[in-house]
C-alpha cells in the first residue's frame, strides 16, 4: 500500500485517536483514522509487536507536517493485569528508533517538550526557557560560539 487515501487535513498538533489494523508486506504499520478513508502506512515511536491485543485497542496519532501520521502511543485499560503484560508495551514505550524521512521535524506540545537520556536532558517550556543538564556539555562551532541575552552569566 503505496498511496495515502486521506481527507484533507490541515496541518494540526491535535491528537487523533485511530485503529492500528496490522502490519503491510514490509511490516510498517496500518492505521485507520477519522481522517483517513482506507488503512494508510504509519511511523511508531513504540514498539509493535504482532499481538492480537493490538487489533482490538485504539492508539493516539500524531499528523507531522499536518499528513504523516505518527503513531505515538496505545491506549489500553492499564487496570486489567491481561493487558499490561501480554504485549509489553506499556513499559518498552520508545525501545526501537523513529526514522523520518523528510527535511524537518516538529514536535510541538502545549506546555513543554523534554528529551531525556541518562544522565541529560534538554527541556522546552511554554515560557521560552530552555533548560539544558548534563555531566558533560560541549558545544563546537566551525564558525562563531555565540552566547546572547539580556544578562549573561558565567559561574
Amino acid at each position: 500500500m503505496s498511496a495515502i487515501h486521506s481527507l484533507p487535513l490541515e496541518a494540526t498538533s491535535d491528537l487523533i485517536i485511530g485503529q492500528f489494523i496490522g502490519l503491510d508486506e514490509q511490516q510498517r504499520p496500518l492505521i485507520t483514522s477519522p481522517c483517513h478513508i482506507k488503512p494508510v502506512v504509519a511511523q511508531a515511536i513504540v514498539t509493535i509487536k504482532d499481538d492480537p491485543l493490538l487489533l482490538s485497542g485504539n492508539n493516539v496519532i500524531l499528523f507531522m507536517g499536518g499528513d504523516i501520521p505518527i503513531i505515538m502511543g496505545f491506549i489500553s485499560d492499564t487496570l486489567d493485569p491481561e493487558h499490561q503484560s501480554s504485549s509489553g508495551l506499556l513499559g518498552d514505550v520508545l525501545t526501537s528508533s523513529l526514522h523520518v524521512d523528510g527535511k524537518k521535524i516538529i514536535l510541538q506540545a502545549q506546555n513543554e517538550v523534554v528529551l531525556k537520556c541518562g544522565k541529560s536532558s534538554l527541556s522546552l517550556s511554554r515560557n521560552g526557557k530552555v533548560t539544558i543538564k548534563g555531566t558533560n556539555i560541549t558545544t563546537r562551532s566551525s564558525g562563531a560560539n555565540k552566547i546572547k541575552g539580556a544578562n549573561v552569566q558565567v559561574n
